[in-house]
């Protein structure tokens, strides 16, 4: 017995000591705090990076990032191995630090923050509302991501309205009126505000409620300043206003005086012109009767002196009985005859409507007595030509009809109704309809109130309880409906504190709002949704792209777009216009979903029978191409460097040689700085995209006899090649001289260069290479600072090429062989080269660009007749959506040129925004088919 307790006692002893040492384990898996990398190590403010590391805490609150110069942010994103961050304002160039409640703190190496900076204002003196143009460098290249101020007195961003990476159009703000630009937390030139006027009020009068229009120049005009007519403070209006025209509202009790707008004690502008208060005329009831009758007005400016109103019924003055500053009482003068109704107040006149004589025999009403109470209070109606019976008299207050309980030819006795709502008394009697003064319906009793309705989603024909306060036992004197009075529910029964109701089966389908209304008092309003049966009848289109509209009708959707749910599948569409009121139709935009055929539904709670619809591929945009070409003008020939554009399809001049004698041959630009480079006759040159700004850079005494060439903007680099074997460097602003980085003589290995193409993602030069003993071709690659020697990639499969471009990010090349054929491969050299493309025979090939963000190869061929086609094809081959037939090849572009072939054919670029295209470095380079006098000499 004792040796079992013995070994039981062991067995104790080593689980112990092996939950020990797990635990010990566990807190050993601990992971410290580290970062391995931050990408792109070059950013703007504002973009979004990437941090690689280890020991983040799993609460991304906890994550606390700091740049140098900028506050403590948070990711916006997280792995357990990655950060998502996005550059925060006044951050600077340095290590990026993340900190964990500051028990753990890790840096990164340096990452380079492109500081935005404003170096020019101008014009430096501006109104509130002008446009001024910022200058300067690192900008967000979309123009309305960029955060700009004027500080201070500035909280919100001022809007940008256009720009690039190096200039942006931005309004000037109401500011204070020494201003310091600031873009993304750094300070940058000053600006002052021009003192604003004021040079005209239009109109130059008007009553209380009305919009006036203050003219001038630098106004303050989204709300930032308080309006005021002779001090009383007043509103903007709703409609649209501007620094040259403000929309203000006449203030209630306004009196004649100017107008000002105060930005601060020290700063206001005030109008010159005075402004008149004039009365105005609102209503008047009743519209019709005959002398004697008592006329309420109202409306706004009147005097409450009596005497101080004149009343004119059809130019006949009358007898103003009661007055205040929104209403008077008068009394219908002996001898009037049917016309306008006008009030003068101090000499400024107010007309009304057209007053009308009533037939002798219609009901007159002087007055109801009270003029006020509860719903299912008693009143007593007094005036001439009533029936003597209850039933030959119909009284409404307002539209609501009243129980009339006894009648005389002088006097009715009425029962108000429990939905009335305050509006005048009218009388009925055979036809013939007499309107009196106005009844105020009164609360009878605190206010009845909604906390909820259930169910919240309910059928036509269910019974649904509201649960509030304040309502009447008794359910005849409930009305349940929509504030609008349309809807009317069956009440079932109803308690203090509850009322129960039936759906009707003609309410409508969707999100509606429900009212409790007794006693002439409307309770709050909540929603309940009301399920439809909706059935769709037709669409509008059958098949279409994603983003297309779509127009579906049918019958019992929701009286509001919002209250349908419209999928694709399972993929829910977007509205077009959320609060489109026709309950027959829907508008929405086809998702983002897979080609192929869907099943489009409707549902309102229920939901419809599909209808199927094709969604077709979503076609890629065509992109922007710049190209040089021979045109025919006047005089002769000349060069010039055009942009196409595809949709909506334009043709402009960004450069025009006005020389026929020199040839454009080989492109490449510059998006970033607008600036389009080119090979212009034997010189390497450049110019704006405005047609402006032209220089050389380079002639061919300091370049040699230029075959291509190549831009690096971001180390502000131009690369090109000779006829004479050589691989040369120069500065894009042709300051410095040339160097030159590989020759035969300096150890090309025997091998000469020709085209050439420039790759920002690996910094690599690649290059068309010919054997220099047997001329022999090649693809080469090398450094582009120039270490080392070419490494060759392709020898094989090519037969006179003439220019290379790469995509390393797909891992494609692509090469121009011949005056016919495309060759495609893969970058890294491996594989083989292939056809891509063959033109037709007596075309010529001119120019070759990639398109790298939607990955296509855009190619230009001259038919030697005048015109210049440009083709685009996707790098799989596949075929291109939105092709009609389908095909793999697009045309996308017809240029009219002359471009002979043999004297310097046309380049190619195409616009878009990858590293090659400008968000990664700004360059982008197209190519030109090279004549053989311009290949490289051969060495002996």
């Amino acid at each position: 017995m004792k040796q079992k307790l013995y070994y039981f006692l062991g067995l104790v002893a080593i689980l112990c000591v092996s939950l020990w040492f797990s635990s010990c384990q566990k807190e050993e898996k601990f992971v410290p705090l580290k970062i391995f990398s931050v990408l792109p190590a070059d950013a703007l403010v504002g973009d979004t990076i990437v941090i690689t590391g280890e020991g983040f805490s799993p609460d991304p609150s906890v994550n606390g990032i700091f740049f140098p110069g900028a506050a403590r942010i948070v990711p916006i994103k997280k792995t357990a191995s990655q950060l998502w961050v996005v550059v925060p304002d006044g951050a600077t160039p340095g290590p990026v630090t993340v900190n964990i409640l500051d028990e753990e703190v890790a840096s990164s190496p340096s990452v380079f923050i492109k500081v935005p900076s404003v170096t020019k204002v101008e014009p430096a003196e501006a109104w509130v509302g002008d446009t001024v143009t910022l200058t300067g460098v690192n900008f967000r290249p979309r123009a309305f991501e960029n955060r700009v101020y004027f500080k201070p007195g500035q909280s919100n961003p001022a809007v940008v309205v256009g720009g690039s990476s190096t200039e942006l159009k931005v309004i000037v703000p109401w500011t204070t009126k020494e201003s310091t630009t600031n873009i993304f937390g750094f300070d940058g030139p000053k600006l002052s505000l021009k003192t604003p006027f004021i040079s005209s009020v239009v109109p130059g009068h008007g009553a209380v409620g009305a919009i006036v229009t203050l003219y001038g120049k630098g106004l303050p005009y989204d709300g930032s300043a308080q309006a005021s007519l002779n001090g009383l403070g007043t509103v903007f209006s709703g409609t649209e206003s501007t620094s040259r025209a403000v929309n203000v509202v006449v203030p209630v009790h306004a009196t004649d005086g100017v107008w000002t707008l105060k930005y601060s004690e020290a700063y206001y502008v005030s109008s010159e012109q005075i402004f008149e208060v004039y009365p105005e005329i609102k209503e008047v009831v009743p519209v019709s009767g005959s002398a004697g009758v008592p006329v309420t007005i109202s409306g706004t400016g009147f005097s409450h002196i009596a005497d101080e109103n004149k009343v004119y019924f059809n130019g006949k003055l009358a007898v103003v009985s009661e007055a205040s500053e929104t209403e008077l009482v008068a009394l219908v003068p002996s001898g009037f005859s049917t016309g306008p109704v006008w009030v003068t107040v101090n000499e400024r006149k107010a007309d009304g409507p057209v007053f009308s004589e009533a037939d002798p025999d219609a009901p007159i009403i002087y007055s109801i007595v009270p003029n006020s109470g509860p719903a299912l209070s008693e009143a007593v109606v007094n005036g001439k030509n009533f029936a003597a019976t209850t039933a030959g008299n119909v009284v409404k207050i307002g539209s609501v009809a009243a129980t009339v309980t006894s009648a005389s030819a002088t006097q009715l006795s009425v029962q108000i109704p429990a939905t009335a709502a305050t509006g005048p008394v009218s009388v009925t009697k055979a036809g013939l309809t007499g309107i009196g003064p106005k009844f105020t319906v009164t609360t009878g009793g605190a206010k009845p109130f909604i906390s909820s309705i259930q169910p919240a989603n309910a059928s036509r024909g269910e019974t649904i309880t509201l649960r509030g306060g304040n309502f009447s036992a008794v359910k005849e004197d409930i009305v349940v409906n929509m504030p609008d009075g349309v809807g009317q529910m069956t009440v079932v029964s109803s308690a203090a504190n509850e009322v129960v109701a039936t759906v009707p089966n003609n309410f409508p389908a969707g999100t509606k709002a429900l009212q409790v209304f007794q006693f002439g008092v409307a309770s709050n309003a909540l929603p309940v949704f009301v399920n439809g049966s909706p059935q769709i009848k037709s669409l509008s289109i059958t098949e279409g792209f994603p983003g297309n509209i779509l127009t579906i009708e049918g019958t019992d959707f929701g009286a509001l777009e919002k209250d349908n749910t419209v999928k694709f599948d399972e993929v829910e569409a977007t509205v077009t216009d959320a609060n489109d009121p026709f309950p027959d139709r829907i508008t929405v935009y086809v998702p983002d979903v897979a080609p192929g055929n869907h099943q489009v539904t409707v549902a309102v709670g229920n939901v419809s029978a599909p209808v199927v619809f094709r969604v077709k591929e979503k076609p890629v945009a065509v992109k922007n191409v710049y190209m040089a070409a021979q045109v025919t003008i006047s005089t002769g020939q000349t060069w010039k460097i055009l942009k196409s554009t595809f949709d909506p399809p334009t043709v402009t001049d960004v450069y025009n040689a006005n020389n026929a004698g020199l040839t454009i041959s080989t492109l490449a630009a510059d998006f970033t700085n607008k600036k389009i480079y080119m090979l212009r006759g034997s010189s390497l040159a450049r110019c704006n995209f405005t047609n402006t700004g032209y220089e050389e850079l380079y002639t061919d005494a300091e370049a040699g006899t230029v075959s291509d060439f190549t831009l690096n903007t971001a180390n502000g680099k131009l690369y090109w090649t000779t006829s004479d074997a050589m691989v040369m460097r120069g500065d894009v602003n042709g300051s410095g001289a040339p160097e030159k980085l590989l020759s035969y003589e300096n150890g090309n290995v025997g091998y000469v260069t020709y085209g050439i193409s420039y790759n920002p993602t690996d910094d690599m030069l690649y290059m068309i290479e010919y054997d220099a003993v047997n001329f022999v071709p090649a693809i080469g690659r090398m450094k582009a600072d120039g270490s080392g020697t070419s490494t060759q990639l392709y020898t094989q499969g090519l037969t006179d090429p003439h220019d290379v471009r790469v995509d390393t990010d797909n891992n494609k090349m692509f090469v121009v062989d011949g005056a016919e054929t495309i060759l495609a491969g893969n970058a890294d050299g491996t594989g083989t080269l292939s056809s891509f493309i063959t033109i037709t025979p007596g075309e010529v090939l001119v120019g070759m660009s990639l398109d790298i963000q939607d990955q296509y190869v855009y190619w230009a061929v001259f038919d030697n007749v005048g015109t210049t086609n440009v083709y685009r094809k996707r790098y799989d081959g596949a075929l291109i959506p939105g092709t009609d037939p389908a095909s793999n090849v697009q045309s996308v572009y017809a240029i009219k040129g002359s471009v002979q072939a043999g004297n310097a054919p046309t380049g190619l670029v195409v616009e878009e925004s990858t590293g090659r295209g400008g968000a990664q470095r700004g360059s982008f380079s197209g190519m030109a088919l090279k004549t053989i006098s311009r290949k490289p000499l051969r060495k002996k």
